[in-house]
């Protein structure tokens, strides 16, 4: 009897032993060698998330916690623990928790791997790949040293990737090119005042493409980014904020009816449509542009552009009705009239002149006329005298 106990307990122990051996030799995980991001050859990579595949080749289900980690040219691994469930055959998708900075113009030795304690083969568990982050160039520029154009200037490029392989230049805007087969990120142009010159850069390995980077050359010492700012229309009376750019060294001119001349950015009320030139200088280098200011006089009976559109300023006692004339050719017009505290007094959609003046108070007042077509809405001051 106390033998054929022995015996059985003899067998349990050896049956459990085995079960242990079974599972522990159940595990298989593997890494597809497919990667699925980032792509391996890619143009102007940043910050990018790295995805990888796992596998479960063994012939049972899987449950547990890994390891998943990689690392970038040898440098130190970076490790994160996931907890997945995965039966055999199907795939598990698995995207690192932080992107990874590829934006540098290289290639990246890569190695990822997954590690499970109970794995039975360590041969599938890592993949060694290389990624390939090309830059290009689209952001390049071509300058002087002093950012004054002039004849005989050396015109250099800058912020570019990859290898230059020919400069052209063209004095017929481009009809015509000249090429010069050069790497030199410098060009002196042959005959001294091309108006356009362009450079062609091959990308460092090819991915990217070439980039063209076509500089307008304004020679005869001017002065590249002078901005006087957006043409544009005032009422009569009205001031306007000039903003000009570019250079150091500011002068307006015609300089009347401006509080300063001299500034980049001072207010001007001009009496009548002007043409605005704003000169500007930095190093003996001189730049020019130019605004159109487009004044409407909308005082006693004024005309507004479209030649068709007259209105009243001041509404005088003998004036019963707010006419305006040639109101008639917008029939799905607007009408606002404010107060100067900015409330609204008035409104009309659409006006068809039925605004009897006794209603509005002595004093001033401001309209807004929006005739619903091609975007037209005029804004003035009108004056009700009694």
């Amino acid at each position: 009897m106390i033998k054929h106990l022995k015996l059985k307990k003899v067998l349990f122990i050896s049956a459990l032993m085995a079960s242990v051996s079974v599972a522990a030799q159940t595990v298989d995980l593997a890494i597809n060698p497919n990667v699925l991001s980032p792509d391996l050859n890619s143009c102007d990579l940043d910050q990018e998330s790295l995805t990888v595949i796992l596998v479960n080749t063994s012939a049972f289900p899987y449950s547990g916690t890994l390891e998943m980690g990689y690392k970038i040219n040898a440098g130190s691994p970076v490790t994160y623990n996931e907890t997945i469930n995965l039966t055999p055959g199907p795939t598990y998708t698995y995207t690192f928790p932080n992107p990874i900075d590829f934006s540098g113009c290289q290639v990246y030795d890569m190695s990822v791997w997954v590690h499970e304690v109970n794995d039975i083969d360590n041969n599938n568990d890592t993949i060694n790949f290389q990624i390939t982050s090309d830059c290009s160039s689209a952001t390049a520029t071509i300058s002087t040293s002093d950012n004054c154009y002039s004849s005989g200037d050396t015109l250099y490029l800058n912020n570019y990737y990859g290898n230059i392989t020919t400069w052209e230049e063209s004095g017929d805007n481009g009809v015509n090119w000249t090429t010069t087969a050069t790497s030199n990120n410098w060009f002196l142009p042959s005959n001294g005042t091309p108006n356009l010159v362009r450079v062609t850069i091959d990308s460092p390995y090819g991915i990217c493409g070439p980039d063209i980077i076509l500089f307008n050359a304004p020679y005869d010492n001017f002065l590249i980014g002078v901005n006087a700012g957006n043409d544009t229309t005032v009422f009569i009376n009205d001031s306007l904020h000039l903003n000009g750019s570019g250079g150091t060294n500011f002068t307006w001119y015609p300089g009347y009816n401006m509080t300063d001349s001299t500034i980049s950015d001072p207010w001007v009320w001009p009496g009548s449509t002007t043409l605005y030139y704003l000169e500007s200088s930095d190093g003996g280098c001189t730049g020019l542009d130019s605004i159109l200011i487009t004044v409407i006089d909308n005082s006693g009976t004024s005309e507004h552009p479209d030649n068709k559109l007259l209105i009243p300023n001041p509404i005088s006692p003998s004036q019963s009705y707010l006419k305006i004339i040639g109101i008639e050719n917008y029939p799905n017009n607007q009408l606002f009239i404010f107060n100067l505290n900015g409330q609204l007094v008035y409104s009309a959609s659409p006006y068809l002149n039925q605004l009897n003046t006794s209603s509005l108070a002595p004093g001033n007042y401001v309209y807004i006329l929006d005739l619903n077509k091609e975007n037209q809405f005029f804004r003035g001051k009108i004056t009700v005298v009694r």
